[in-house]
């Protein structure tokens, strides 16, 4: 038998994939088995991972998820309530004619030309994981010892805590993919700064944004205005959403090269351990929220040519220019803005204007 693994390659694993990959070739190697396996679900994050030592194949195991999974006498033994949480031979748990006489070895082991006949394993049931591990060996190799019994027993409190790490750091990144995604999907420019200026993240909307080199520009990972004026209203609003005697928000308009500005509104927000970092959301005028006219025509069952009139309105058209640009007479368009104000329950079309551009703008997934 091996040298027993080392505990630090247990929790190697928790961070590094590659190691896990290994993880379960290196345990059955120190068992001396000839197969194995380890997986497992954290129940409150729902992640989960395995590893095998490659013994059968992919497909092979697919196949046993699949049709055997449900008649495995094996870890239907270890698996009961009073034999989890410790390591045990099954093979004092199953009986050898028992095995010999089950499905899962008539079909699945000897379906494939294999002898797999003993087994080493333990099931982790607890509120908030369930895994399960198992070693394998030939007939011709002979059951597992009390050594190697022993020897899972003590493993086991690692393995556990090495699952209990992975999940959490999966559920973490999960988390971090959500949010971020979420952030994407808003249609103004969200920067995260620290309250020294740094830029620590931002979304897509933010990045194209900074993309353009027209107004606001990332340089040395700091968030700057392009001129010195708006530069310098920037950084007093920056200073005045982290300063110790309260924090202060703030608006500003950014100049953009070629004409037109920028929206920028700076903030203070709190992030934990991590203090106080600044929020700066960027509004572009000129951008198109191509769900907007659906949006409306939804929640105010306007027409598709009453949420145009709408949107546009909100745009700061007339009802002349509307008029001109959708060769009617004016006339028609009063009537559209006067149904348009019922649906939405607006008095004045400076009402309309407030009710339209308080609708989030958003972004198509990518």
């Amino acid at each position: 038998m091996s040298l027993p693994i080392a505990t630090e390659e247990i929790y190697d694993a928790a961070t590094d994939d590659e190691c896990l990959a290994r993880l379960a070739t290196r345990l059955t190697e120190q068992f001396g088995g000839r197969s194995g396996v380890v997986h497992w679900k954290h129940l409150e994050s729902g992640t989960g991972d395995i590893s095998y030592s490659g013994y059968f194949s992919e497909e092979q195991m697919e196949e046993y998820d699949r049709e055997f999974s449900g008649c495995d006498v094996w870890a239907e033994a270890f698996a009961a309530p009073r034999t989890a949480n410790r390591a045990w031979n099954v093979d004092h748990l199953v009986p050898s004619r028992t095995y010999e006489r089950s499905r899962i070895f008539n079909e699945w082991v000897r379906g494939m030309g294999d002898d797999s006949f003993h087994c080493l394993g333990a099931a982790l049931r607890t509120a908030t994981l369930h895994a399960d591990i198992g070693f394998h060996r030939a007939r011709s190799q002979g059951a597992f010892d009390e050594g190697a019994v022993l020897q899972l027993q003590e493993s086991l409190r690692h393995l556990e805590r090495m699952m209990i790490i992975r999940s959490r750091i999966a559920a973490a990144e999960q988390a971090r993919e959500s949010a971020s995604g979420a952030l994407n999907a808003i249609g103004y420019g969200l920067f995260t700064l620290l309250a020294d200026g740094r830029l620590i993240q931002c979304n897509r909307a933010a990045e194209a944004i900074a993309e353009r080199h027209d107004g606001l520009i990332v340089r040395d990972a700091r968030l700057s205005a392009a001129t010195p004026r708006d530069q310098k209203a920037m950084q007093a609003a920056i200073e005045r959403a982290v300063a110790p005697t309260g924090s202060e928000a703030s608006a500003l308009r950014v100049a953009r090269r070629g004409g037109g500005h920028y929206e920028v509104s700076v903030v203070s927000v709190h992030a934990g351990l991590a203090g106080r970092q600044v929020l700066v959301t960027v509004t572009d005028p000129e951008i198109q929220d191509s769900s907007l006219a659906a949006r409306l025509r939804t929640l105010y069952r306007l027409s598709a040519s009453e949420a145009e009139v709408a949107i546009r309105i909100s745009e700061g058209a007339s009802l002349a220019d509307l008029a001109e640009e959708r060769k009617v007479a004016i006339g028609t368009i009063r009537n559209q803005t006067k149904a348009v104000a019922e649906k939405l329950g607006c008095g004045r079309q400076a009402e309309i204007v407030a009710l339209v551009r308080s609708l989030p703008p958003l972004r198509p997934s990518a």
